[in-house]
């Protein structure tokens, strides 16, 4: 009934060259899309490098031309079953745009086009993945506290990906990208939804995560769920973590000197619990001592962990970061770049597959609503339509007007939408 589980595709952060199921390897991969550096991608790209290759195509490194900026695109074939699995990634990515790519951890989306029959996605451009960068250490392995900055913020991912009913399905060190390798502390952003899906979706005997990293509940063919991320996530963190102590292993936590290692061990076990539904959460994660003990200050990760029942004031809202300038440039006309930008807005049908980058717009002539007991969210004016932000990161252009007391009642102490309010977003527009 169900098509059997089969090694997926990789994305740029890729771990060199492997045999696909159809025989193809890179250079014919490469070949076959007739794409060489320096040469034309769209019509206003140039490429600059390829970043990697999998199934599913390539990951260029590309110059816009018109902005001198550069950015990730990734050249889909355009074999049948990739076609299918690029729309369906659009679906997801669009849902996504819900999501502030900065505070959530994920990579930021700037559109998609098509080369001849090849669908393009343009991401931004990050540095190199988790593992190669992990290879690149002495020991190939991460410190501690990298450890902890990693999958403090990959938890961040998860939890937001949660809350709008999304599993990415594929986590691993590959699909996640160091934003600047050179930064301290260390950046991730989680990348790569071809695999992901809706929640509400998952079938059991999908073909969903890689081989190393996959759940029990999914190699046997059982119901499963957003619970599959979080035992990747258990897995990418011992493989960070590299081997540890035997006495730490069998006791689960230490004290003195080795209580990092101990504590880490207690949180590995508890993500990967062999019953999904009592593997930890990833709002879990965030308070679990082996990550609390450290915390940095003011950080992003705060709207997640932080947030306490005060009245003494409104958490500051989020600016959405616009999309880069190259948004606008990805038409499939030979027309000339767009003088002024439209605002996007997530379609009903996210299937509808219109060759356009959309960009997002920064013009908020805002209108504050009162404080108020529990406020979570905010609500303005802008040209006679209703906004509203949640501190869980979704902006949305409202269909009907609410309250703002509606809008607190349906939201918990972390700013996470109740399924009533979910439903009344999902019939209203994202910014």
């Amino acid at each position: 009934m169900y098509p059997n589980i089969e090694e997926n595709q990789r994305s740029y952060g890729e771990r060199g060259n492997h045999q696909t199921k159809n025989g193809w390897d890179s250079s014919i991969t490469i070949d076959k899309l007739q794409l060489i550096k320096g040469s034309s991608l769209g019509h206003f790209h140039k490429v600059e490098a390829f970043l990697g290759e999998g199934g599913f195509g390539v990951v260029a490194k590309c110059r816009n031309t018109i902005t001198n900026k550069f950015v990730a695109i990734k050249v889909n074939k355009n074999a049948p079953e990739i076609y299918h699995q690029a729309r369906q990634e659009i679906e997801i990515l669009k849902q996504l745009r819900c999501l502030d790519p900065e505070t959530c951890n994920i990579v930021q989306w700037n559109g998609y086009f098509f080369l001849k029959m090849n669908i393009c996605l343009n991401f931004e451009l990050l540095d190199l993945s988790l593992y190669h960068y992990m290879e690149g250490t002495p020991e190939k392995t991460l410190p501690i506290t990298e450890v902890k900055d990693v999958l403090y913020q990959l938890s961040i991912a998860l939890s937001h990906l949660s809350s709008i009913g999304i599993v990415h399905a594929d986590l691993k060190p590959d699909n996640v990208m160091v934003v600047d390798r050179h930064q301290k502390p260390l950046r991730v952003k989680l990348i790569d939804f071809g695999l992901a899906s809706r929640v509400s979706d998952c079938q059991p005997g999908m073909c969903v995560q890689t081989t190393w990293y996959r759940a029990p509940e999914v190699c046997l063919y059982s119901e499963f769920n957003e619970a599959i991320d979080m035992w990747s996530l258990g897995l990418t963190a011992a493989e960070l973590a590299g081997q540890l102590p035997d006495h730490v292993l069998d006791q689960g936590h230490a004290t003195g000197h080795n209580s990092d290692h101990g504590l880490l061990v207690d949180l590995i076990k508890k993500m990967m619990h062999l019953d999904q539904d009592q593997r930890i959460k990833p709002q879990e994660v965030l308070q679990h001592p082996f990550l609390t003990g450290s915390l940095p200050q003011n950080s992003s990760a705060d709207l997640c962990n932080d947030m306490t029942n005060t009245e003494e004031a409104v958490p500051e809202t989020r600016q959405q970061p616009s999309c880069p300038e190259d948004c606008n440039d990805m038409t499939n006309t030979e027309e000339a770049v767009p003088e002024t930008r439209q605002q996007p807005s997530c379609p009903e049908d996210c299937n509808d597959m219109t060759n356009t980058e959309e960009a997002d717009s920064d013009s908020d002539s805002s209108n504050d609503t009162p404080k108020t007991k529990r406020q979570l969210c905010k609500l303005w004016i802008v040209d006679g339509d209703q906004k509203m932000e949640t501190l869980s990161g979704l902006r949305l252009t409202l269909k009907h007007s609410v309250s703002s007391e509606w809008l607190v009642s349906n939201q918990d102490q972390q700013g996470t939408p109740s399924p009533e309010l979910i439903r009344f977003c999902h019939a209203s527009s994202c910014l």
